[in-house]
């Protein structure tokens, strides 16, 4: 298992975090912060270049393994709305 962390691409970024799903208990769209990363887990077999001495995540590679029914709260499910999608449209074009 490996740890990357989230992009300092803003457009990539903006792809991970609307991949993730993940809302504060306020409602607000969580943003990772500089030292926030990724297990290996969430990526399929094809996000990874295994070409040379090191495995890497490809440059294009967007986290899209996650078991949303275990780790979503019922709070998180309410608040989960169109405001929630809209603001998620928000990050991706600031």
């Amino acid at each position: 298992m490996c740890l990357f962390r989230f992009p300092k691409d803003p457009a990539k970024c903006c792809s991970w975090v609307q991949a993730t799903r993940r809302i504060e208990p306020d409602g607000k769209v969580w943003q990772p912060r500089a030292s926030s990363t990724l297990c290996s887990r969430h990526f399929t077999e094809e996000s990874f270049d295994k070409t040379g001495a090191t495995v890497r995540l490809r440059d294009d590679a967007v986290p899209s393994i996650f078991d949303f029914t275990v780790n979503l709260r019922v709070k998180e499910l309410a608040i989960l709305n169109i405001t929630t999608i809209i603001q998620f449209s928000v990050i991706c074009i600031v």
